[in-house]
């Protein structure tokens, strides 16, 4: 347990229980909806026929108003969180667990957005009827480098989601006990889709011309130059964002470099960091080795830290923090 002065910290200003319920909450919505999305795929490894009968359910579960609403809000919410909490970050100095999540939440976008469209947006649009046997056709055989890169998209969702599920699980007593069978069913799920997916590409690669379509003929050329459109207007606004997001970590840095404060560690150790750093941010920003296993969120209680001196100037433990120190205090 390190011993060191801490700086005071003054108290976000958004509370922070509601941000990660909101985002727990919006990434178990995604979650249900690409799970059942991918099982929908798996039963292309029996027909096209098997998964359209399929999607018939899984339609009406999720493109009628409130299934829309409830999605595209937990689309909105979690990408702004996950955006709001890299700015947050004050150091991006991470292990790789963390950058990894990072990462493969901000590839989705740019990996899904040609097939979102291609299918919801000009079923909205244009009244599309977007078939396992259309979208097959579109991927396999007329757009296959759009197949693979949902090939892609289907494995770097799954994992995302599956990082984020076993980051909230794995303080569960019951946890590891069941952590092997869930392992099992985490590689199954996107295998099997996949599989099903390849399956579905030489079925309709036998069937020739396609049996109905998709678009109406005379609105076709004019439906795909709207594709075209809303595919790099969600391209550049997403990457808008990124850029925004870091240029304002930029200026939120150099402001507060105005104000600095000093944490001594046992054994003389000194790091100078903007107040309002964690000692984990101090510690990692300083390439200190400083165990974290949740990565500071206040799940785990295993960055904490012992005050020798400056203790009386702290702010008191927000709900997540004191939530997570009740059982250490005696």
């Amino acid at each position: 347990m390190s011993q060191l002065q801490v700086p005071a910290a003054p108290p976000g200003w958004l509370p922070d229980a509601w941000l990660r319920n909101a985002r727990l909450l919006s990434g178990l919505v995604l979650m249900a909806f690409v799970t059942l999305h991918f099982l929908n795929h798996v039963l292309l490894l029996i027909s096209l026929e098997a998964a359209d009968r399929g999607r018939e359910t899984f339609l009406l579960l999720w493109r009628n108003p409130a299934g829309t609403l409830l999605l595209y809000g937990a689309v909105a919410t979690h990408l702004a969180l996950s955006l709001l909490a890299l700015y947050q970050r004050r150091t991006l100095t991470m292990p790789v667990r963390e950058w990894a999540q990072i990462l493969l939440g901000l590839a989705i976008p740019v990996l899904i957005v040609e097939h979102v469209v291609g299918t919801r947006a000009m079923h909205a649009l244009y009244d599309a009827n977007d078939t396992y046997e259309f979208v097959v056709r579109s991927l396999w055989i007329l757009s296959p480098k759009v197949g693979v890169r949902q090939a892609i998209a289907v494995v770097v969702i799954w994992a995302h989601g599956c990082l984020g599920l076993h980051f909230w699980l794995r303080y569960r007593q019951w946890y590891p006990r069941t952590a092997s069978a869930l392992l099992v069913l985490a590689v199954l799920v996107p295998v099997l889709a996949l599989l099903g997916f390849a399956s579905a590409g030489k079925e309709v690669s036998a069937m020739g011309p396609p049996q109905s379509q998709a678009i109406e003929p005379t609105l076709l050329d004019r439906a795909l130059a709207t594709k075209d459109r809303i595919d790099n207007s969600i391209y550049a606004g997403f990457a808008g964002l990124i850029v925004l997001v870091l240029a304002a970590r930029i200026v939120r840095d150099r402001i507060e470099r105005r104000n600095l404060v000093e944490v001594r560690y046992a054994g003389g150790r000194k790091v100078r960091v903007p107040r309002g750093y964690s000692v984990l941010d101090a510690s990692r920003l300083a390439g200190i080795a400083h165990y974290a296993v949740c990565g500071g969120r206040g799940r785990c209680s295993t960055c904490r830290i012992r005050v020798l001196d400056g203790l009386s100037e702290q702010p008191e433990p927000g709900p997540i923090e004191a939530a997570t120190l009740a059982p250490h205090r005696g």
